[in-house]
């Protein structure tokens, strides 16, 4: 299956990882570098997931994932974090994440998690 994903990432570096990664799985992406504008790129265009970021400028990924929820948007929020611990973690489904994946991204971690999301695998 073939999966469009919003990739939420203030990061070029780490941006360009992600965005090799996903063409290297045959995954098209559109990009946000910040929570705002991935606010607005979802009211714009339907994803099959969105890959969100913690900590960005203008709006972290904690405001703009409550913000998607809070208008009934139920596109599964994968964040990618360097570093995640229970509190972390916590947070994150607090706000309505549905899974974490650690950066640098591993595409078998990847792929299976949109399985599990937007498949219903």
């Amino acid at each position: 299956m073939s999966y469009h994903v919003l990739l939420v990432e203030d990061n070029k570096i780490n941006r360009m990882m992600a965005q090799g990664l996903l063409k290297s799985l045959g995954i098209t992406s559109a990009f946000a570098s910040d929570g705002m504008e991935a606010l607005q790129m979802t009211q714009q265009e339907r994803y099959d997931c969105i890959l969100m970021d913690l900590q960005m400028p203008v709006m972290d990924g904690f405001e703009a994932a409550r913000s998607i929820r809070a208008r009934g948007d139920r596109t599964p929020i994968i964040v990618i974090s360097g570093t995640l611990n229970d509190a972390e973690l916590e947070a994150c489904r607090s706000a309505g994440m549905d899974a974490a994946l650690l950066k640098p991204m591993d595409g078998a971690q990847l792929q299976s998690t949109l399985a599990r999301l937007v498949a219903g695998a």
